[in-house]
């Protein structure tokens, strides 16, 4: 169970970085990766055909978003590197639940970068544009500049997604029980 809790706070920490930078390094991964190939093999993680599973899902739904530049091929190792971390439908759940999250979360910075000293920005904590600083966020994926396109940053949604699966699961089953 250590080796798990070692990769979601790993994965927190990829995400958070993915956030700010828009870059997934190596040694991360690979930080990343030992701890849940050995969850896998060793500790009661999924079986290696989930495993094998989850490398085809992340594959298939990465490759297509970077041969068309829309993702980063650190994203799509990142999807190799969580594929030892959870049964495939659970992946599936914390992909759409981090990317629908994260997508709500870049139009809600994009609102308040278009609508300064609106009602919500007295009432909100200040978060910022993601990546501000580093202006090769603010372009396009062909790399066309100056359109207001911060990408989806997929480190963040499946940090994201892993964070909100572990709390409605902890939720779920402190209200109703089944701990």
């Amino acid at each position: 169970m250590a080796l798990y809790w070692c990769s979601l706070v790993l994965l927190a920490w990829i995400g958070a970085r993915d956030w700010r930078q828009r870059r997934i390094t190596n040694t991360s991964l690979l930080l990343l990766s030992i701890p849940g190939l050995v969850y896998a093999g060793f500790f009661g993680g999924p079986a290696w055909q989930q495993v094998g599973l989850n490398l085809l899902i992340g594959l298939a739904l990465t490759l297509p978003g970077y041969i068309r530049g829309v993702v980063g091929g650190g994203d799509v190792k990142l999807m190799v590197a969580v594929a030892p971390l959870w049964p495939p439908l659970t992946l599936l759940v914390i992909f759409a639940a981090g990317t629908i999250a994260v997508a709500l979360m870049l139009q809600f910075c994009r609102y308040m970068q278009q609508h300064p000293g609106s009602v919500i920005e007295g009432n909100a904590p200040r978060l910022g544009a993601p990546c501000s600083h580093n202006p090769a966020c603010l372009e396009a994926p062909g790399g066309a500049s100056g359109k207001d396109t911060f990408g989806l940053p997929l480190g963040s949604a499946i940090a994201l997604g892993a964070l909100l699966m572990h709390v409605g699961t902890t939720v779920y089953s402190t209200f109703f029980g089944l701990t």
